[in-house]
């Protein structure tokens, strides 16, 4: 058995990892949008989630996909058996329960929130049990025989399928939520959920732009921080019956305080390298806007080398502990927020403060971010460019 509990570890791990995320500036636009408009209008939700599976496969590289193809080649016959015994072996503890989160690790999903729409919301975590019914197998053969030779993707589709199936057996749910718009599993399960007659919500939970790793989903209801949403989801050729505006909890930020504004500016450092570090600063020290009065907050996820580079970088500056001071008592203290690309621009832009994008520092993740439908492009915002060419005292 250990070497199936090694087999779920893996593509945990790989139904998990985000960090195609970290591909958004890798893969220029042009190519992904002619690679996404080259697929046919599918024609159900298999063909759905394969064409998201092959949009995954080219933003990832041939290397990637044929080390995944090959190890669940390998193992998915013997998986399929060790999850069809599972339900032998496994008591299901039966008992109604309406709504279901499945959660995947996101961590702003307001349940209180939700809950005014759907009732009462039980949180699972996705992996907790799992297997297969016999009569899953129609659907599994049905995957193989549309596509014989994408192991990966009837394999991580049949994985998914005996999650879906536990928890169905289990609690009879009317509505299953989760937030995975980046999964080309969503629009399989989509399909699944409706043999039972429930509703596959999705629940957004994180920043979206024009990347081709979330396009073609299908869920009957979406969950969206803002209208803007629609549009790319639309754009992506993804597919949702209706779509709802909900904002999380961290959006939600009561503006009313007694701060005084006492900056001119807080910068959001996100992931940058030494070399995009040093850029930022040769940007701000250029601007009509002293360094006493400028604040530098790191990301939480920096480490104590990337924080002595930041603080011997920024010397000049005021560094902010996003430890120590809260998000709402750092837009309550500046009048703008500036960043190249970061949620919390969209934040402090709902909180009421400036926003200043970084087109300066550098110009061609600008210029990506431009054509891959940033939300806050769509915004009232001001341009560092703006700040140096026009030299605007904000």
């Amino acid at each position: 058995m250990d070497i199936f509990n090694r087999t779920i570890k893996f593509f945990n791990y790989q139904i998990n990892k985000k960090n195609l995320g970290s591909l958004f500036f890798s893969i220029q636009f042009e190519k992904q949008y002619d690679y996404l408009y080259h697929f046919s209008e599918p024609e159900n939700d298999i063909e759905r989630s394969f064409y998201q599976y092959r949009c995954q496969c080219f933003v990832q590289g041939k290397i990637n996909v044929f080390f995944k193809e090959i190890i669940s080649g390998v193992f998915f016959l013997p998986f399929i058996l060790f999850l069809l015994i599972k339900r032998i072996l496994i008591k299901n503890k039966r008992e109604k329960i309406q709504n279901i989160y499945i959660a995947t690790g996101a961590n702003n999903i307001d349940n209180e929130y939700l809950s005014t729409k759907f009732g009462s919301i039980k949180d699972i975590y996705y992996a907790s049990n799992y297997y297969l019914s016999y009569r899953d197998l129609v659907i599994i053969a049905k995957l193989i025989y549309s596509h014989p030779f994408s192991p990966f993707w009837y394999f991580k589709n049949s994985y998914k399928l005996s999650i879906y199936r536990y928890i169905i057996d289990s609690y009879s749910p009317e509505n299953i939520l989760c937030s995975s718009e980046y999964s080309f599993t969503s629009s399989l399960l989509t399909s699944y959920c409706e043999m039972f007659s429930i509703r596959h919500v999705n629940v957004m939970h994180g920043e979206k732009l024009f990347f081709i790793r979330d396009s073609f989903f299908h869920f009957h209801e979406c969950f969206i921080w803002d209208n803007h949403y629609r549009r790319l989801f639309n754009s992506l050729r993804a597919l949702c019956d209706q779509y709802y505006i909900f904002l999380p909890k961290e959006f939600r930020l009561n503006n009313k305080n007694n701060k005084k504004v006492s900056l001119g500016l807080t910068y959001y450092l996100d992931s940058e390298s030494k070399k995009g570090l040093l850029a930022i600063r040769k940007t701000l020290l250029s601007i009509n806007i002293p360094p006493s009065k400028i604040a530098i907050r790191y990301h939480p996820r920096y480490n104590k080398v990337n924080l002595k580079f930041i603080n011997e970088t920024f010397k000049d500056f005021i560094i902010e502990n996003p430890f120590s001071t809260s998000i709402i008592e750092s837009f309550s203290i500046t009048k703008c927020v500036a960043s190249l690309y970061s949620t919390v621009l969209f934040q402090a832009y709902l909180f009421g403060n400036s926003i200043v994008i970084d087109d300066y520092s550098c110009p061609e993740r600008y210029n990506q971010l431009l054509k891959m439908n940033y939300i806050i492009m769509n915004k009232p915002h001001y341009k560092i460019s703006d700040l140096l060419r026009k030299n605007i005292i904000l």
